[in-house]
C-alpha cells in the first residue's frame, strides 16, 4: 500500500467545514486507488472529512514547537506583504514539524498550493529523500508573482519536485512564465475530476421564473456585486440564490434589498445541498473579476461542478474559464465586470427555454470525460 502524505493549507475543518473540499475529494480518490493517505492541515478536520478513513495531523498554532511562537508577534507587526510572507513561512514550518512525527516516512508527498505547503514539502522531500508532487491551484501562483524573489522561491521548490501539476492550462502557463519554462519537462495539467450525472435534470418549468445560482466566497474578486447589478437589469421575473460566506456578505445583502431583488443568501452549504441547487437552477453565474493587482481565477471549481449536474454557466472571461465554457453551447462567456452583458444572456435563456434545455445536455457532455484518474496517476506513480 502506497503511503501518501498530503500537505494542504486549506481543508474541511470544524471551523470551515467546506474549505478545500476538492482536496478532500482528491484524497478520497487516492484512497480508493489503494493508497494510505495522511493529511497535514492547519486546523482540526471536519468530522465528515474522515469518512474515507484518512489520517490527520493538525499544524495549527498549538501544534508546533514553542520556538515558533515568537513569529506570531513578528507577523502582527509587519506591513501587509511582509505579514503574508512571515505567516506563510510560519505555517510551512508548522506543517513540516507535524509531518516529521509521521512514522514510517511516506512513499510520496503531495503539496496542494506551491506556498506554503510546497515549501514544507520541498524540505521534507530532501529530509526523507522522497518524491514530491506540487499541485498549483491559482492563488499560490499569484502570490509568487507578487512576492519579492517569488520566481526564485518557485524555482527552489520546483527543483525539489518530481512533478508539478496545475489544475488548469491557464495556471500552468502563468507558472511557466514565472519560471521561464525551466520545468516544462516536469509539468502536467491535471484538471480535477468530477463524477457527472448520467442525465441532466430538467431545471425550472417553462412557466417558472429563471433561477440564477452563485456559489463561492463572497469577496470582491468573485464579482457578486456585478451579478446583483445584472439581475436588476434583466427586466423579467428572476430569482437568485447566493451561497457562500465572506466579508462582503452584509454589504451584498443590503445591495440586493435596495434593488428589490428576489434573492436568498444561504451561507455555506453542504456538497449534497449544492448539487441539488445546481440541478434545480436555470444557470450558474461565475462573474469573477481581474483585480487591479492582476489576481484572477484559475479554473473555478464551481463551473465544473455546475456542469456535472447539468446546469449551464455564464462565466466571466478570465483565468481558465474558456477551458470548459464554450460560448453559446454549454453556457456563455461575458466580459469581466460587464453587468449589462450578463443581463442580456440571462434574458436570452429566459426567452429560449429550448436552448436552455440543450445547454443542460451539453454541460454534462462537457465534463463527463473529466475523470479523477489523471489526478491519481500524477501522485501514485511518483512513488514507484
Amino acid at each position: 500500500m502506497t503511503r501518501v502524505l498530503v500537505l494542504a493549507s486549506s481543508y474541511p475543518s470544524v471551523r470551515r467545514p467546506f474549505a478545500g473540499s476538492f482536496v478532500a475529494e482528491w484524497n478520497g480518490e487516492l484512497r480508493r486507488a489503494g493508497a494510505r493517505v495522511t493529511v497535514v492541515s492547519p486546523e482540526p478536520p471536519a468530522p465528515d472529512s474522515q469518512a474515507h478513513d484518512l489520517h490527520f495531523s493538525c499544524a495549527g498554532s498549538h501544534g508546533g514547537p514553542h520556538r515558533l511562537a515568537p513569529l506570531q508577534g513578528l507577523v502582527d507587526g509587519l506591513p501587509w506583504l511582509g505579514a503574508r510572507m512571515a505567516a506563510g513561512a510560519e505555517l510551512a514550518a508548522r506543517m513540516m514539524w507535524r509531518a516529521l512525527d509521521i512514522q514510517p516516512a511516506p512513499d510520496v508527498i503531495q503539496a496542494h498550493w506551491c506556498i506554503p505547503a510546497g515549501l514544507a514539502g520541498a524540505a521534507l522531500a530532501m529530509r526523507w529523500n522522497r518524491p514530491l508532487v506540487v499541485t498549483l491551484h491559482s492563488a499560490d501562483v499569484h502570490a509568487l508573482e507578487t512576492l519579492p524573489m517569488g520566481a526564485r522561491l518557485a524555482c527552489w521548490i520546483a527543483d525539489r519536485a518530481a512533478l508539478v501539476t496545475a489544475t488548469s492550462a491557464h495556471v500552468a502557463e502563468r507558472f511557466r512564465r514565472l519560471t521561464r519554462g525551466r520545468f516544462d519537462g516536469r509539468m502536467a495539467v491535471t484538471p480535477m475530476g468530477v463524477h457527472a450525472d448520467a442525465r441532466c435534470s430538467p431545471g425550472p418549468a417553462p412557466d417558472e421564473p429563471l433561477r440564477v445560482l452563485f456559489v463561492g466566497r463572497l469577496v470582491r474578486q468573485k464579482g457578486v456585486h456585478v451579478l446583483l447589478e445584472a439581475l436588476a437589469g434583466v427586466g423579467v421575473p428572476v430569482s437568485a440564490v447566493i451561497t457562500g460566506e465572506g466579508p462582503e456578505r452584509a454589504a451584498l445583502e443590503r445591495a440586493a434589498a435596495r434593488r428589490g431583488l428576489e434573492s436568498r443568501f444561504t451561507g455555506p452549504v453542504s456538497p449534497a445541498a449544492r448539487d441539488d441547487l445546481f440541478r434545480r437552477s436555470s444557470v450558474t453565474v461565475a462573474p469573477s473579476l481581474v483585480l487591479s493587482n492582476g489576481r484572477t481565477e484559475g479554473l473555478p471549481r464551481v463551473i465544473v461542478e455546475s456542469m456535472a449536474r447539468g446546469c449551464p454557466v455564464i462565466g466571466a472571461d478570465c483565468g481558465g474559464v474558456r477551458e470548459v465554457v464554450r460560448d453559446g453551447w454549454n453556457g456563455y462567456i461575458v466580459r469581466p465586470g460587464d453587468a449589462g452583458e450578463i443581463s442580456r444572456r440571462l434574458l436570452e435563456l429566459n426567452r429560449d427555454r429550448a436552448c436552455s434545455r440543450a445547454m443542460r445536455e451539453h454541460a454534462i457532455q462537457s465534463v463527463s470525460g473529466m475523470s479523477w484518474k489523471p489526478c491519481v496517476e500524477a501522485v501514485l506513480p511518483a512513488a514507484a
